[in-house]
């Protein structure tokens, strides 16, 4: 389980020389430009963007503007980079998580500190997610970009728009799944479920199976309970009455 060492906001004095940790730090910028120096180049870091740093990096933090931040070193991040990294924060979310974490640090008691672990461990998995998007190839961002777009229309096609592009199949499919983990037809339908469950448990007692099915991409309510029962184990209206709900009666 990871380690929380400290948690604070750097102040301009920390930018003046060097530092070296022997934990994780990952420094969320709220205001100004932070720049973080190290042997092999440098790295910079506007609003709304984190810098993570590796353990036992000779660093220095400079800055541009006036630089404002949110800091938090771990111990036992399950990070594997080398080298320091930047990633954005497109919803406000990791903002969200050090905001929290800050707060939970700053009170210390048993309590907060198991809440802490977890904003903790949520800022691990946005810089995870984050550094592998960086990662993939633009042909593969392309790809998923589309898919996700397009996932809840029943009439998207995805092997047409897969035929547009200027590579083999046979390519389109190795390439996708070494970078993502999944083919593209896997992606889309993993995609489509997620949602699905994600409006089953919304709804409720109000779901609609075969409403649902068309939010979700899926053209035949029986594919998708079929497709469904597959991936999580028990149709969706199964699923629906063991999280003690009911659903619509031309749905039992």
């Amino acid at each position: 389980m990871n380690t929380i060492g400290d948690v604070g906001k750097h102040p301009l004095s920390y930018m003046t020389g060097q530092h070296r940790h022997s934990m994780w730090e990952f420094i969320y910028c709220t205001g100004g430009t932070g720049i973080v120096r190290f042997a092999a180049g440098q790295l910079e870091f506007g609003r709304g963007m984190t810098a993570v740093i590796p353990p036992d990096l000779t660093y220095t933090l400079a800055f541009k503007g006036s630089f404002t931040n949110i800091y938090v070193r771990i111990q036992d991040a399950f990070l594997y980079q080398k080298k320091p990294f930047v990633f954005p924060d497109r919803d406000g979310f990791v903002l969200n998580a050090f905001q929290a974490a800050s707060v939970h640090y700053t009170e210390k008691n048993s309590a907060t500190y198991a809440v802490l672990r977890v904003y903790c461990y949520l800022i691990m998995t946005y810089a995870k997610t984050s550094y592998k998007e960086q990662l993939r190839s633009e042909t593969v961002k392309e790809i998923i970009d589309d898919i996700q777009k397009n996932y809840a229309n029943v009439h998207y096609e995805l092997d047409t728009y897969l035929e547009s592009l200027p590579f083999s199949e046979d390519y389109i499919r190795k390439l996708f799944k070494r970078e993502v983990g999944a083919t593209p037809h896997r992606y889309l339908s993993d995609l489509r479920l997620t949602a699905a469950e994600g409006w089953l448990n919304s709804l409720g007692k109000e779901a609609n199976i075969t409403e649902i099915a068309r939010r979700c991409g899926f053209r035949e309510p029986l594919y998708f309970s079929k497709m469904f029962k597959k991936k999580y184990g028990q149709s969706p209206s199964h699923y629906v009455a063991e999280n003690g709900r009911k659903i619509t009666p031309e749905d039992a």
